[in-house]
């Protein structure tokens, strides 16, 4: 018998191979599925076909073809129904925490963007001519997101809403070149230092002595000092003159009590 070439090698090869394949089920074929990459596929080929004719049965299955606005459907047809609306409650509860955080990190972005469109989006000359007012106009519609984050009744709603706040306060002010006037803002100041009187005294509830309103003072007061300097603003009402006199009253009261 002669020796074989190594063409018949390959044939024998191709054709052992070609035969090993026929008939491979279950793991054996899963174990098969190697991509370019050489990472194998998690899918049980196998599988597919026998479950086709199976409803699902466990609900988590569902999830990944709800999208948002079906979610918040299903969501109001849950709390609609008496008998499931403590359920849900309770299991809500438990993730508002997390959903808190999220929405105020994503309407802060929303608030910082808005303001910083205002220069950026035109030129440098017209960015001078900004009236004072478009700044708080362009922030003042995240007040109701504010008035949302307070009002949840999850630990830490409060804090959470205050320092949305002082975003949107911060973001209301322009850098001496972008403005000319203060007309048409005081029904945003207004409004902003009303509600942040509220959260400041429900963080001092809350927190005590872990907050440290001192600072938030401190800002407040040198903002207003940049713009009645830089600006040559001169307002007519008491810019955060309410949260401005809670707080100094509290580190007047404070300082009496630590020098005692």
């Amino acid at each position: 018998m002669g020796k074989r070439s190594r063409s018949d090698d390959s044939e024998s090869g191709s054709e052992s191979e070609s035969t090993s394949d026929e008939g491979s089920t279950g793991p054996e074929l899963k174990r098969r599925a190697v991509g370019a990459s050489g990472a194998s596929s998690s899918i049980d080929f196998a599988a597919l076909p026998k479950s086709l004719d199976e409803e699902i049965s466990d609900p988590t299955e569902l999830l990944g073809i709800l999208t948002p606005s079906i979610q918040t459907k299903l969501l109001h047809k849950l709390l609609e129904d008496e008998t499931l609306k403590p359920a849900v409650l309770k299991v809500l509860n438990g993730l508002l925490t997390e959903a808190m955080l999220t929405y105020t990190a994503k309407v802060t972005k929303k608030a910082e963007y808005a303001a910083s469109g205002l220069a950026t989006r035109i030129s440098h000359r017209e960015a001078k001519m900004i009236d004072f007012s478009a700044y708080p106009k362009a922030v003042e519609p995240y007040l109701k997101d504010v008035a949302l984050v307070a009002r949840l009744p999850v630990k830490g709603s409060a804090k959470a809403a205050f320092e949305l706040l002082l975003t949107l306060v911060r973001e209301s002010v322009p850098s001496s070149e972008n403005a000319y006037c203060d007309w048409g803002r005081d029904c945003f100041d207004k409004t902003a230092d009303a509600m942040m009187a509220v959260l400041a005294r429900r963080r001092r509830e809350e927190e005590g002595k872990r907050w440290k309103y001192r600072e938030v003072l401190e800002e407040l007061k040198y903002t207003l000092k940049d713009m009645e300097d830089e600006l040559g603003l001169e307002f007519k009402y008491p810019w955060m003159g309410a949260t401005v006199a809670l707080l100094e009253s509290w580190a007047e009261g404070d300082a009496k009590k630590e020098s005692s």
